[in-house]
């Protein structure tokens, strides 16, 4: 097997792997009438809109208190706290307002480097 077979047999083993953990939608990433609102709110197409959803969260406070991952608050209990603890609760929300923007998105949690 030469070098571009192994790296392409390695490029779809970590994508089946990838597709066997994301995350369809579901609690945490409801589209509730408040994330409508918000989804609603943000303006742009493309590329655009999702560097604005990306300002939306990145205005938010962002706290660091957490021991370790939380993986219990939905999307629109971070949007109402206006604050995100870690990647894990940003994943969320980003997802969530584009999903509600009618872009389809799949969020995949990543726990370790050493997961792929």
């Amino acid at each position: 097997m030469d070098k571009d077979q192994e790296t392409e047999l390695q490029t779809q083993a970590t994508s089946e792997r990838a597709e066997m953990n994301t995350v369809a939608t579901g609690d945490q990433t409801q589209i509730t009438p408040k994330i409508k609102e918000v989804a609603d709110s943000i303006k742009g197409d493309g590329i655009v809109l999702a560097m604005k959803i990306a300002d939306r969260i990145k205005s938010m406070e962002a706290t660091t208190d957490a021991v370790g991952p939380d993986f219990s608050k939905t999307a629109e209990q971070v949007l109402e706290d206006n604050k995100f603890n870690g990647c894990n609760e940003a994943g969320v929300v980003f997802s969530t307002l584009l999903r509600a923007k009618g872009i389809p998105t799949k969020y995949v949690e990543v726990i370790s480097k050493d997961y792929f």
